[in-house]
């Protein structure tokens, strides 16, 4: 049987990528969301949203927010 273990890793704004789950608050417990677009605005900040665009994180380049990472592990029955 696999299981998913979820450890959450902070990181700046301008390292996230398509398909990474977000949230601005790393400690949360609700309303994360997977980035879909990912836009510089001329003053400089990044706004991160899904899709319904009902997701969202907006901050300067180097503003740190919290990041889902996922690994699969194996687990053997006993």
């Amino acid at each position: 049987m696999q299981r998913t273990f979820v450890r959450i890793a902070t990181m700046r704004i301008l390292d996230l990528a398509v398909g990474d789950v977000v949230n601005r608050e790393p400690d949360a417990r609700s309303g994360w969301f997977v980035v879909e677009d990912i836009r510089r605005l001329p003053s400089g900040e990044i706004n991160v949203t899904n899709a319904a665009s009902k997701g969202s994180v907006m901050g300067a380049p180097h503003d740190i927010v919290g990041v889902q990472v996922a690994k699969n592990v194996e687990q053997s029955g006993a």
